[in-house]
């Protein structure tokens, strides 16, 4: 009668004799040097502080073991294992590796593991180091395969492949005629009495520090390097349409200039967004509802076609240093450089320069 159940370190000695003839007369691992017993343990004590390491014992003696390590160390990983299997060399065939990986997938999706990957040594041809049966063995057990390395393990004088193959989690579990002698506690995984914490009880304890990381880097972002604005009014029609939402960079590293459309506060505190018409150095002149700049007509794609600028009679503004003349797309309706008793924007005022809008005025459309 074979008995699964979870290995100790007490069964180090036992299983490095398994693990032992395997490293000296097959390629099927490409270790070299049989390790000490005071290592191996460590081994296994290192595997059961995470995840199950099963022992097959039959009639009082081991006969095969499996384990499973991480895919990788990363927590993006935490989802993916990698296995291992050895049986007594004197018992293959004999049903014991089957029922050492039913018993620990079946408690690898308790843990919530997604996938399971094999790394298998394969020969270009089989010799009296390496077969293929471990392939057939895993292709048995719904192993797919995903990935050859040629010639990337040397181990007898002879280059070897390597192949991966994979067990989703539409399978793991699913071996019929086997009953899982693990269940869950507390979120738990419990075999053989011993607690096996899944692959996210390591970051259950820092995922804290990421939430706050991904918290204190928005404040930081929306401070110091996007400026959010809601479109209140249509002024700056068509090309932001009211209800909008604007998205803006508070870096400006390139100078600022007519067309551009930025965000800036006025004495009183408001903020207001309108588009660039002149810099620094310019003469802007509004005559017969036209804008000239440095006496050449401005042409406005951006502005309905109909539409005319007014200010009153001819308007002749000077653009002083460090400033900017503002208006707004929507002439008709805007409030802006033509009008406040102070018609400049300085460059200290400003917010943010404009990247893009979300149209959420679609929306009302839609309602």
């Amino acid at each position: 009668m074979t008995t699964i159940r979870v290995a100790t370190e007490a069964d180090a000695e036992e299983i490095l004799a398994i693990y032992a003839k395997y490293i000296e007369q097959t390629a099927i691992t490409f270790e070299y040097v049989v390790p000490s017993i005071e290592e191996f343990r460590g081994r296994i004590r290192h595997t059961l502080e995470r995840f199950p390491y099963l022992a097959a014992e039959k009639d009082g003696k081991i006969a095969g073991y499996a384990y499973v390590s991480p895919f990788k160390e990363r927590a993006a990983y935490d989802w993916s294992v990698e296995t291992s299997i050895y049986v007594d060399m004197e018992q293959k065939r004999s049903g014991i590796g089957r029922r050492l990986y039913e018993e620990l997938e079946n408690i690898l999706k308790q843990q919530g593991i997604l996938n399971v990957n094999a790394c298998i040594a394969y020969p270009q041809a089989e010799d009296e180091y390496l077969t293929k049966d471990s392939v057939l063995f895993h292709e048995k057990l719904g192993y797919t395969m995903v990935g050859t390395f040629h010639q990337c393990g040397y181990k007898f004088h002879r280059w070897y492949d390597m192949v991966w193959m994979e067990n989703s989690s539409e399978s793991i579990g699913k071996s019929a005629g086997y009953h899982s002698v693990s269940e869950v506690e507390d979120g738990k995984v419990v075999h053989g009495g011993l607690l096996f914490g899944g692959m996210n009880e390591e970051r259950k304890n820092t995922d804290w520090i990421y939430y706050v990381f991904v918290f204190l880097s928005a404040i930081a972002v929306f401070t110091y390097i996007l400026h959010v604005g809601f479109i209140s009014s249509g002024s700056m029609e068509p090309a932001l349409m009211t209800h909008d939402v604007t998205v803006s960079s508070r870096i400006i590293i390139s100078p600022i200039k007519c067309g551009d459309i930025i965000s800036f506060k006025r004495e009183n505190g408001d903020i207001y967004g309108k588009r660039v018409i002149g810099v620094a150095g310019d003469e802007v002149m509004i005559i017969g509802g036209h804008v000239y700049i440095n006496g050449e007509k401005l042409e406005e794609a951006y502005i309905a076609g109909d539409v005319k600028t007014h200010a009153g009679e001819t308007v002749i503004f000077n653009v002083p240093e460090n400033s900017f003349f503002v208006l707004g797309d929507n002439r008709e309706d805007s409030y802006d450089s033509r009008f406040w008793e102070e018609p400049y924007v300085k460059r200290e005022d400003v917010i943010s320069r404009y990247l893009f809008s979300i149209p959420i005025h679609l929306l009302y459309k839609q309602g």
